[in-house]
């Protein structure tokens, strides 16, 4: 009853702010850029000056077609973004990924935004699909991207940020898997276990674990002379909630019923697109710093 309460009073009462930082020429990168909560993050961006913002999207086309409406809306110029491809879905093509993002002179934040929901059960590089993107490749990929961040921190002298779009639904997952003697990733694999409605919770509480134990074993520096002429680096890594989004996550077939629930949701309580890009923007501010790094953060704030 408490997170239901605490989720409406996020959802109804909560004003997120604006998102006004100056991002002058700083390069950003966002996964799952075309659409949703990721197409709105490099809006803003670009808005507050940001000199490149390489949308990462799975479809080159729909990639393409999202800058174009950056530029038609914004009035910007083309020249200040990239469309890279990368699948979440495939191992390999995040280490592609990975090589290019190695070519990067400067890379000042890399959000972690693409993921998936849904209630069928499947499987991808080995592993249940929730499991394999949300948790497996956004880890992959955040460690190659981290690498990339940490070399312009100390090169650039700026500090880097990384911040994984959660959910605050993992505050109630049952996660019934790691009651089951052996291997938790056999047990998280099993058709026979897999509770379907529980799964996005899972994955997003698992994915918070890895962004806590990440931060800890990539200590935040505060940036200052003498830390880059000892190499180092000034990275703040943190997790957020967007809280619940009208955005094309739900786009995945569901049972009608669940439909028909979140289509009223949708329509009484979520937060727009932008609203939610605005949890984002505030967790990757030039402002973060020792506070911020491992931390979950919800409405712009840090809550643990």
């Amino acid at each position: 009853m408490a997170f239901f309460l605490q989720f409406l009073k996020s959802q109804l009462w909560v004003r997120l702010p604006i998102p006004s930082d100056d991002y002058s020429e700083q390069v950003i990168a966002i996964t799952g850029a075309n659409t949703g909560l990721g197409f709105e993050s490099a809006r803003h961006f670009l808005r507050l000056g940001a000199a490149n913002v390489i949308l990462c999207v799975r479809t080159r086309a729909k990639g393409e077609s999202a800058a174009d409406e950056l530029v038609r809306s914004l009035h910007v110029s083309r020249t200040r973004i990239e469309v890279w491809e990368v699948d979440l879905a495939s191992f390999a093509s995040i280490e592609a990924f990975g090589e290019k993002l190695k070519s990067l002179k400067r890379l000042d934040v890399f959000v972690q935004n693409a993921g998936i929901l849904t209630t069928k059960f499947a499987r991808v590089e080995g592993c249940e699909s929730h499991i394999a993107i949300n948790v497996v490749s956004a880890a992959y990929l955040s460690v190659l991207a981290l690498q990339v961040l940490q070399r312009s921190s100390i090169e650039n002298g700026a500090k880097g940020r990384m911040v994984f779009v959660g959910s605050d639904l993992h505050l109630i997952a049952k996660f019934k898997e790691k009651n089951e003697s052996g291997s938790l990733l056999k047990a998280l694999n099993s058709e026979a276990l897999a509770d379907m409605n529980d799964r996005y919770k899972v994955s997003k509480l698992l994915l918070l674990y890895f962004v806590r134990d990440l931060a800890v074993k990539n200590p935040y520096n505060a940036p200052s002379v003498s830390d880059l002429k000892l190499n180092m680096p000034s990275v703040v890594i943190d997790y957020i909630t967007p809280g619940a989004c009208d955005t094309s996550i739900f786009r995945d077939d569901v049972h009608w019923i669940q439909q028909a629930i979140i289509n009223v949701a949708v329509r009484l309580i979520a937060r727009t697109a932008e609203e939610g890009s605005r949890t984002i923007l505030s967790a990757v501010s030039p402002s973060v710093g020792r506070a911020e790094h491992g931390a979950f953060l919800m409405d712009c704030k840090v809550v643990a």
